[in-house]
């Protein structure tokens, strides 16, 4: 849905936007406290549902129902699941999602 919103060159500016946001976050966060980077593509997805949900004008329940999944499989993942690089990546998509709609409103339209 975010593609057909925006458009394939818009959305291929905010997954490039996501990624490296996610990448630099983490790279901080590794640095600063030592905890241990994530890698992989799920913090872009998580950005994607929480951009999604920040620009949506309208809440969408199956949306939310997936990312309160994804959060419960991050959290029983195990060692090998970085609660820590979906957090980034959600926190990346809101961001994303609050500087769109306050400097390029008519994007979204």
């Amino acid at each position: 849905r975010i593609e057909e919103r925006l458009g394939a060159n818009k959305f291929f500016m905010l997954t490039a936007y996501l990624l490296v946001m996610n990448s630099v976050i983490e790279v901080s966060l590794h640095k600063m406290f030592t905890v241990r980077c994530g890698i992989g593509f799920s913090g872009v997805i998580f950005g994607f549902m929480a951009f999604e949900m920040m620009t949506e004008k309208k809440i969408d329940v199956y949306l939310g129902l997936s990312v309160m999944s994804m959060v419960m499989a991050s959290v029983k993942g195990g060692k090998n699941v970085s609660l820590m690089g979906h957090a980034v990546g959600a926190f990346s998509g809101v961001m994303s999602g609050v500087v769109l709609r306050a400097f390029a409103p008519r994007v979204l339209d």
